[in-house]
């Protein structure tokens, strides 16, 4: 976030260029650390290849309308689509926010992602937290989305640039903290999983 707004500003006032090219160097920049990540770890998320996707659309869009905007409402869109992504999947008992929480939680511990892939299959509490951490997660991303759209449409690009990703910056902060104070039962459960786990090993042996 910093990088791309930071480059924006230079590229406008101090070398004076043009507002659709800065915004088109910032969108540059995000491509080129997914791919980086791409290359590095040899695989790319359907999150990171749609990204990829709809940056090199409104990339292309801008320069044809001629509309500098179209790059910043091309992000919000996507939030606002990752969003209700989230909202469907918690519906569905298979909440999207499992990719974010498990390696969060299970911190690369072959026994926690044992203990995690039981919590997941034998209690129904633990699935349920789950689909209500991924409700709040994506209100919170429809808000920060909806917001930024606003801005975008409402404001000179000067300050819709800082405010939007500021403001989404702010409220998925906020919505850390609220997962922060959710998880304890996640948290809880994979330990009793993992004791049993550890129950059931030594008496095998």
């Amino acid at each position: 976030m910093i990088i791309p707004i930071s480059l924006y500003f230079v590229l406008t006032k101090v070398f004076g260029r043009s507002q659709q090219l800065a915004l088109v160097c910032g969108a540059c920049v995000v491509i080129a650390s997914i791919l980086w990540r791409a290359v590095r770890e040899r695989k790319a998320s359907q999150l990171e290849l749609m990204t990829l996707f709809l940056l090199a659309v409104a990339i292309t869009t801008s320069f044809v309308s001629n509309q500098p905007r179209i790059i910043l409402i091309t992000e919000a869109v996507q939030g606002i689509f990752g969003s209700f992504l989230l909202l469907v999947t918690s519906a569905l008992g298979r909440p999207l926010i499992t990719i974010m929480l498990k390696p969060f939680l299970t911190k690369g511990s072959a026994e926690l992602e044992a203990a995690w892939d039981r919590c997941w299959s034998n209690d129904s509490a633990f699935r349920r937290r789950l689909s209500l951490l991924g409700f709040i997660c994506s209100g919170v991303i429809l808000v920060a989305s909806v917001s930024s759209l606003a801005m975008v449409f409402a404001l000179p690009l000067d300050y819709a640039v800082p405010l939007a990703p500021i403001t989404g910056a702010v409220l998925g902060a906020l919505a850390l903290v609220v997962v922060k104070l959710l998880d304890e039962p996640l948290r809880a459960g994979l330990d009793r999983e993992r004791e049993a786990l550890a129950r059931q090993a030594a008496s095998s042996t």
